[in-house]
């Protein structure tokens, strides 16, 4: 007998894939633990869509093999599509050890620094995106082109300014 408000789906951490124009910008997905769960789901509908030919970079960190969220499907559709590299940091398995490290990937020219149309979508611990958001603006990444998702009420911008006090 208990009665539930909803709503519908919304927020500004979505990819329109039927966007015809974006099918040639970058696509940067990063994720940390759970912060996966949305960042499949662009992923997913991109490769599904009139864009799929996109470049994608999924990156993906996670403490333990264990806690890793979607990384077999996604390491088995980057094998299919030519325009999708993936790369996991875990402890002592997959592509690199430890935590996300984005110089190291800078280097092997996977975050399309240089690409003014590029397109970065953050999803994790609200700190670690906080760092991810300040690293890339430090490589001349405006916000812009920036989204990061916040599992609770309030944005990421509330969280910065929070922090600071």
């Amino acid at each position: 007998g208990d009665e539930v408000e909803l709503s519908h789906p919304c927020g500004e951490f979505f990819v329109n894939p039927a966007d015809t124009s974006a099918a040639k910008k970058p696509l940067v997905l990063v994720s940390a633990g759970v912060g996966a769960t949305p960042l499949v789901s662009i992923y997913d509908s991109v490769l599904a869509s009139e864009t799929a030919s996109r470049p994608i970079t999924w990156i993906h960190g996670a403490r333990y093999s264990g806690s890793t969220c979607f990384v077999p499907h996604i390491l088995e559709t980057a094998k299919q599509h030519d325009n999708v590299t993936a790369k996991i940091f875990l402890e002592a398995r997959l592509d690199f050890e430890g935590q996300i490290d984005l110089a190291r990937l800078e280097k092997e020219n996977l975050l399309h620094l240089e690409n003014q149309e590029a397109e970065y979508y953050i999803c994790g611990p609200e700190d670690w995106m906080v760092g991810v958001r300040a690293w890339l603006e430090e490589k001349g990444v405006p916000r812009e082109r920036q989204h990061l998702e916040l599992f609770k009420t309030g944005d990421i911008n509330f969280l910065e300014r929070y922090n600071e006090e």
